[in-house]
Parts: structure tokens; sequence; C-alpha cells
């Protein structure tokens, strides 16, 4: 067979000294030939150190951790939505200003392995997995060929007869000599170093890379330190030397049939290892740990941001809460004259602090008129007053609903069915007499200021006991279902579900259940007429949770004393 000589820097030594060139000639072949050995040589170290391949990806999934417990639902980074840092960086939202390693991150995985933003198992189609073993298996096939080039040259040139002198007659390399073959040699074993150091190296670097964008260039990046040689010869290569290296005759080898069939037998085992190892042993397992690095990122549950207090210590949380992102929507493309929102309640520049931060009972006790009876509805002193329903009443309605998962409501009507909900407090404070805080004979839960209840309304449900006789709720089936809603009412009052606690739970049951036979008597009786997680007595009402049961029970309340409690109704205690 013939073997041709490459024409690349590594051939200079077939022909220095034996081409008609001159010295300086020789001595810049001889420069480049090094040139081209330090260049390889050093992007082999390079390739090979732990700076240039960095950490295992292994190390992602403590980083990911870490992360999901420390910043990701952190309060300080939360978005107009209060939506977290991990439901930003996990949606792919283009808006992140913080987070970018991980979002880069978690997109890399998902385009990686043909995840979508909420999927965490891969399927049978890994984009980034195939590519990548195309991409290693490219790589591979190009430093095969560096092989097989270096083979085959070192055993032409071992063929060769061996003489004091080189002889190179009419452009065919007769003999060597022991010199010339011992450089030649070196050369050869120099080159299949270098490719071995690039494809262990390469492939190393091509296993990691967990963008798919990436892994083509990288792939090409490699081709191109493995072509130094090539580039040097094509570029730098004095005329004369490149010249006679070009009109070389291609060296005789021999082979025999049997020795194909061998060879070719170790070559396809060769394709199949170079196809199934990396696979199975390096990109398998970066699969594993991209899935797991996501899970840990962005798996449970992404909706909420805590934060700590640092006087009382207590660690508190909060739900994402996407009203706000709507509102914005609503608002950003409308004129800057405008002044009134959808959902916005525009202030002036020096109350905006204010009306940011005053609490319900604040913003329900703000207005002294009952907002529905007063303004919504027909015959109201107020009623269609453009003004209080464009910068006031409208955008507190749309937001109560909205708040409350219903959009574009328009009426307190169209909301009713919201009202008893324990989250429901801007809407009892929009919709008074449709949410009952004017009903001095509805349940007693919820209907205070700092739940929504405007005072104007609850002063109207007052005033309804006027000419009413004084006496208490029957001890009936409505009784009972009155202090059904207790519990409910009591778990969003204290944030938490009393049910967990069995013996807490067990003692409030026995509790209601006293209070449902005794009726109202149960307001007067010492083991009954305080509330057990407040200590309020019912007669009188809790501000932050029910208003006074002397609506309900003002007998039992003694409101029919000659000089009765403050918080007794103006009822006559005269004969209906």
């Amino acid at each position: 067979g013939m073997v041709n000589f490459s024409l690349s820097a590594w051939t200079y030594p077939v022909v220095l000294g034996l081409a008609d060139a001159g010295p300086w000639d020789v001595v810049f072949s001889v420069l480049l030939m090094l040139l081209n050995f330090g260049v390889q040589a050093m992007f082999s170290y390079i390739i090979l150190g732990v700076d240039f391949m960095g950490e295992e990806f292994e190390e992602q999934v403590a980083f990911a951790k870490r992360w999901r417990s420390s910043f990701a639902h952190d309060w300080k980074y939360v978005d107009l939505t209060s939506r977290s840092l991990v439901t930003r960086v996990c949606g792919g939202d283009g808006s992140l200003m913080l987070a970018s390693r991980q979002a880069t991150l978690v997109e890399h995985i998902n385009s990686y392995m043909g995840l979508k933003h909420d999927e965490f198992e891969a399927g049978f189609f890994q984009t980034g997995i195939l590519l990548c073993t195309l991409c290693i298996l490219l790589w591979a096939l190009c430093v095969y060929k560096e092989f097989r080039n270096v083979w085959l040259t070192l055993e032409g040139i071992w063929q060769l007869p061996r003489t004091p002198e080189t002889v190179l007659q009419d452009n065919v390399l007769q003999s060597v000599s022991k010199l010339r073959f011992k450089w030649l040699a070196s050369t050869c074993i120099t080159r299949f170093v270098i490719a071995t150091v690039l494809l262990i190296s390469g492939t190393q670097w091509l296993a990691r890379t967990t963008s798919i964008t990436e892994l083509m260039l990288n792939a090409v990046a490699l081709n191109a330190i493995l072509d130094v040689d090539e580039f040097l010869f094509a570029g730098f290569t004095p005329l004369s030397i490149q010249v006679a290296i070009e009109k070389l005759e291609p060296m005789t080898i021999r082979h025999s049939r049997r020795r194909s069939q061998s060879e070719s037998l170790v070559l396809f085992l060769l394709l199949l290892f170079t196809a199934l190892f990396p696979y199975l042993a390096l990109l398998q397992p970066l699969g594993q740990t991209m899935l797991a690095v996501k899970w840990n990122l962005c798996a449970g549950n992404q909706q909420f941001v805590v934060a700590k207090n640092a006087n009382s210590q207590v660690i508190v949380g909060l739900a994402a809460n996407l009203v706000l992102q709507l509102a914005v929507e609503r608002q950003v493309h409308q004129s800057p004259d405008v002044q009134h929102g959808y959902y916005i309640s525009f202030e002036l520049p020096s109350i905006f602090e204010r009306a940011r931060s005053r609490s319900m009972a604040q913003e329900s006790d703000q207005f002294s008129f009952c907002m529905q009876t007063d303004h919504l509805d027909p015959g109201g002193s107020l009623y269609g007053d453009p003004v209080l329903w464009y910068n006031v009443a409208a955008p507190r309605l749309r937001t109560a609903a909205a708040l409350l998962g219903r959009e574009d409501v328009e009426s307190c009507e169209q909301a009713a069915d919201l009202c008893n909900r324990t989250d429901a407090q801007l809407l009892r404070m929009v919709c008074g007499r449709t949410c009952k805080c004017t009903d001095p004979h509805h349940v007693p839960w919820l209907k205070v200021p700092a739940q929504g209840c405007q005072t104007a309304c609850l002063n109207e449900a007052v005033k309804e006991y006027k000419w009413e006789q004084c006496q208490d709720q029957p001890t009936d089936g409505t009784w009972s279902e009155l202090w059904d809603g207790y519990v409910p009412a009591l778990n969003h009052w204290l944030g938490t579900d009393i049910s967990l606690s069995t013996t807490f739970y067990n003692d409030i049951l026995g509790w209601l259940a006293g209070v449902k036979a005794m009726g109202c008597a149960a307001m007067a009786h010492p083991n009954f007429k305080v509330e057990v997680t407040g200590q309020r007595e019912w007669c009188a009402g809790d501000p932050d949770f029910f208003r006074p049961m002397a609506l309900n029970c003002p007998v039992s309340c003694g409101c029919l004393a000659e000089t009765p409690p403050s918080y007794c109704p103006p009822c006559s205690n005269s004969s209906a």
C-alpha cells in the first residue's frame, strides 16, 4: 500500500537538509515545528487543567440546594406580584435582574434534556445528550484520523532501509539515517501523545458542556487545535520546503488480507466503543445530575416567600399575588393624563406612603359613609358620583374580586358569593350591605373594621335595633349554623388549621357543643362567656375578629340593665 506524507509542520524533518533550501528557510522551518509543538502542548496542558474544565457538574446539586434554601424564597427579591425569585427563575422570566446564573442553568438543563418549565422527568428523546454524543463521536473521528496518519507514517519509515546518510532521490525517500529515523519517530510519538491527551480532555470537556448551542462550537474549536500543524504548513512554511514536501512520493508499506480483516474488526469495535462509552459513562450520569439539579432548584411549592422579624424572631410567609401584575398590565398603556386605574386607586404624592402602609381597619374607616349603601346603591346620598366611582369604589371593587380569583366585576352582586371568604376583607369594605355588614342578625365573624366592614356600615346594623324588642336569638338551627362558621373564621384569624392540634381542637369542639346547647345563656356563663383564643368577652366583641354578640343576645349580655354596657344595641325592652 501507498502512504502519503502529511502536508503538516510535523513533516519538516523528512526534507530538512535534503531539499534545495537556504539556511534561513531551514532555521525558520525548525522554529515553526517548535512553535507547532509548543502551541499544541500548551493547549493540551490548559485543557487538562481544573481552571479550564471547571468543577464537576455534580457540585451544582449542592449549590442548587443552598440557593433554594437561602435566596430563592427571600421576600427581598419578590417582584410587584409578590412572586418569589424561584418562580421567576424556573419560569424563564426574561425580566430577571438577579440570579442570572441560576436562570441560565435552568434554561440549559431544559434545552439539554428536552424539558418544559414544569417538567422534572426526561422523555425518550433528549436533544442535548444526542447532540453531545454526536459531537464526541465527531471529535473522536478527527483524532482517529490523526492516529491512523501517525501510525502509517511510522510504519512506512520503519520499513525504510537504514543507511549512514538519508537518501532522497527523484522525490522518493529511498532510505533514512539512524539519526533522522529517531527524529521522525520522535515526532510521530509526540503527535500520538498530544492527540491522545486532546482526545481524553476534549471528550471530557464536551461531556461537561451543558449548553447545546456551545457543543458544536466546542467540537470545532478542538479540531482547530489538532489542525495547528496544517495551518502553519499552509500559511507560513517557506516555499522551498513546502514544494519539497508536496512533491514527495508516497511510501510503500506491506500489508496482507488477514491484516486488513483484523484491522476492520478492531476499527469496528473502536467505533462502537466510541459511541457507547461516552453515552453510558459520561452523558447518562450527566443527565441524571441535571434532573437532580433542576429538582432542587425548582421542584415543589414555588409560590411563597419568607422573612424573619428581627425583633420577634418569628418567621413569616407570604403567598404570591398576581393581581398586582394584572393591575400594572391594565394601566401601563393608559395615557399619563388618566389619573384613575382599572385596579389602581391613585393617590396624591403626599399621602401615597400612608395609603401604602395603612391597616385594613384604617383603610375601611377612612370614609365616613358606608360605601355600598351611600354610593353604590340607588337612593344613596352619594349615588352616581363619578369621581368617587372612578377613584375609590371601582378600583377597590375590581381589586377585591380579582384577589379572590374573579375578574371584570362591576357590581357587588356579581361577587356576593365571595363575601364570607376569610380573605375577602376588601370586598366586605366595598360591599357592606351585600356582605351583611349592615345586617345585625348575621353571623358576627369578621364583621369588624379590621376584617373589612366599615364602621359606618356596622353603625347601620346597630340602628336596625332602634325599633326592635330586646330579645335573645332562639336556640335553633340558625343558632347552630352561626357557630358552625366559628372554626373556619378562627383558622383564618390565627393563620393556621387548629384541627392539626388534636387536643386544642377537641377542646374547641366540646366548647362549641356546650354553646350550641345552652344558646344565648352561654354568653353570661362563666365557662363560656370568654372567647378561648383572644380572651375577649363574647358580648363585648373583639375588634380584630368578631363584632359584639350583644346584637344576637342582648338580654343575656345585660342590655336590659338600667345602665347598659356601651356595646349594647339601642333596642326596646317593651313588649312587641
